[in-house]
């Protein structure tokens, strides 16, 4: 997907919102807390280069370098393919400052995903799969 395709894919966006699919996120088949448990609501984005960043209501950012494939409206939202996908969110409840500040990074190389996270309060066994979309809001 070339810069352009990136813009499309916010240009899309902005068109649609508010009225995009909220929801659950799942990356590359891993869920963001347990599944069907949380809202997620995108807010807005934008571009630089060939990396998207879509921003939701609760002041996460999630972060989509090189996407590839894509569906995006009110029913659905997913991105097929990805070089990375970063999550970042702020321990809910907790104020938005650097401290709490906690992220799921998920990079693809070679064919394979790994992930990593800086979570501290629980031990995450991320088993992220190339088989799964690298983003879906369900």
């Amino acid at each position: 997907m070339s810069q352009s395709d990136a813009k499309t894919i916010c240009d899309e966006l902005r068109l649609l919102l508010p009225h995009v699919k909220s929801g659950c996120l799942r990356f590359w088949g891993e869920w963001f807390g347990r599944p069907m448990d949380n809202q997620h609501k995108i807010v807005q984005c934008d571009v630089h280069g060939d990396t998207l960043r879509i921003f939701f209501d609760q002041g996460e950012t999630l972060t989509v370098h090189h996407p590839q494939g894509y569906t995006a409206s009110a029913l659905d939202f997913w991105i097929v393919d990805a070089d990375r996908v970063l999550w970042e969110w702020y321990n809910y409840g907790e104020p938005q400052i650097p401290e709490n500040l906690y992220h799921k990074d998920f990079v693809k190389q070679d064919g394979d995903v790994t992930a990593t996270t800086n979570v501290d309060w629980y031990s995450p066994s991320l088993n992220p799969s190339t088989e799964e979309r690298a983003v879906e809001i369900l």
